[in-house]
């Protein structure tokens, strides 16, 4: 489910089975996770990682949606000389 999109970017809640591998590249490194986050805390695989936004989902429903979510981009932009050009969804 979306929760807001801008002309390139969409947040929405996380999807655990679609989101997990990509969320475990990002929340197992140690510099990305250091001041969010406990070593101990990190996730060890992509299961794990999926457990964790299950459990991130069954909170957003006791605690009004407030949270983190995932941040898409929907167009790239090339730029080409001086001019912008929007290129459409991947």
């Amino acid at each position: 489910m979306i929760i807001f999109e801008t002309q390139r970017l969409i947040a929405r809640y996380w999807e655990p089975d679609k989101d997990a591998e990509q969320a475990f590249r990002i929340y197992s490194h140690p510099e990305v996770t250091r001041f969010i986050r406990a070593p101990k805390d990190i996730p060890i695989n992509v299961d794990a990682q999926r457990d964790e936004l299950m459990k991130k989902c069954a909170e957003y429903r006791h605690n009004d949606g407030t949270g983190y979510w995932p941040v898409l981009c929907v167009k790239r932009i090339i730029r080409v000389s001086e001019s912008i050009i929007h290129v459409s969804r991947e």
